[in-house]
């Protein structure tokens, strides 16, 4: 008779148990249908696109001016949500444009960086390498001027 009973107690209290979990799982689904979805172009403007913790970036001076590179790489670690992990001069040192390069198939950590430049999206291009391990490359180039790192320095 005890076995019966506590068989009983506990098969009600895996039912509740279950039902808890039924009730969470329809509440969660409901909530998300009725929300409006956002297109990734919104996610991008409002930094709200998954980027797995800070964006690893390479900072190159594709210019003859010296010390830029240390200067971008003091600017991005002061911000939230970039370390800069390489430094040094690009092949080209005669540069016109800055732009930023995706090196992972992430354009979303990529146009994070160029924003933080004040850059249009339209500067980052797409060039994965695999011997990289970072995901944006910013090649500075002869318009670093008119950039946010070096807007308070001039």
């Amino acid at each position: 008779m005890a076995a019966t009973s506590s068989r009983q107690v506990f098969s009600d209290v895996l039912l509740v148990i279950v039902g808890l979990l039924v009730v969470a799982l329809a509440y969660g689904t409901f909530t998300r249908a009725l929300r409006p979805p956002q297109t990734l172009a919104e996610q991008v403007q409002q930094d709200q696109v998954p980027v797995h913790g800070e964006v690893q970036v390479e900072v190159l001076n594709g210019t003859m001016e010296d010390g830029l590179a240390a200067r971008t790489k003091a600017y991005l670690r002061s911000l939230d949500g970039f370390d800069v992990v390489l430094t040094g001069n690009a092949r080209r040192r005669d540069t016109d444009s800055t732009v930023v390069l995706d090196r992972v198939g992430n354009r979303e950590a990529a146009e994070r960086v160029a924003r933080a430049f004040g850059l249009p999206a339209s500067r980052v291009r797409s060039e994965p390498r695999s011997d990289l391990f970072v995901d944006a490359t910013v090649i500075l180039g002869a318009d670093y001027p008119t950039l946010a790192p070096f807007q308070s320095s001039n």
